[in-house]
């Protein structure tokens, strides 16, 4: 799930200065699109990405199973990044992202469910704590603002969502005591780095930086 978010949101990152800046014809001849023409593209493939987990929970329910439409769909995910990096056509463009499309489709309904899926009576009490490392709640790449990181932005929107969930929390009416006693002790929060691909993009910053 880490590399799929890794890979998803790294791509998206860059996809609109990709559709703008470098596209080309097969003959090599540029073949850019308009800020208009990319921002379509742009919202069009995450429609798809998130309408396509109903076709993939499905066919994980009926057919597959979890695990081998997890197996199936990740092939087609690294295929679509596959066919991305070998051209620079509208082609490629369109049949990466629809592959990309089809493998998130698959992955995002099924990966969650599969991690439950691991624990048993014996073990069922760390599933809040595996969840709190799974689901990495904050995109810390909507903060990258004039090439640095808006800390001050980040601190406000960190205090204001804890706060929500706070309240959220204590004022939710649960079907049953066990189920409050439980939600009011494991007060879930993300560790904030689903979006480190997208800071490290846009902070233009390699894996391998000291910064």
């Amino acid at each position: 799930e880490l590399a799929e978010r890794f890979s998803f949101y790294g791509m998206r990152a860059i996809l609109v200065v990709f559709m703008t800046q470098y596209l080309r014809t097969w003959d090599g001849r540029p073949d850019l699109m308009s800020p208009a023409q990319a921002d379509i593209w742009y919202h069009n493939f995450n429609s798809f990405v998130y309408f396509t987990p109903i076709i993939g929970a499905l066919i994980a329910d009926i057919f597959w199973g979890k695990y081998n439409t997890i197996i199936w769909v990740s092939l087609l995910y690294c295929l679509g990044h596959g066919v991305l990096a070998m051209g620079d056509t509208r082609l490629h463009l369109l049949i990466g992202l629809i592959l990309i499309g089809m493998g998130a489709g698959g992955i995002k309904p099924c990966v969650s469910a599969h991690v439950g899926d691991q624990f048993s009576s014996t073990n069922e009490h760390l599933l809040g704590k595996v969840y709190n490392w799974f689901y990495f709640s904050i995109n810390l790449g909507a903060f990258v603002k004039d090439n640095d990181l808006d800390w001050a932005a980040l601190r406000r929107t960190v205090h204001l969502t804890t706060h929500f969930l706070e309240n959220v929390i204590d004022a939710n009416a649960y079907p049953l005591p066990e189920i409050t006693d439980l939600a009011q002790r494991i007060r879930r929060i993300g560790l904030g780095v689903m979006g480190l691909a997208d800071v490290f993009v846009a902070l233009g910053l390699p894996y391998d930086s000291d910064e």
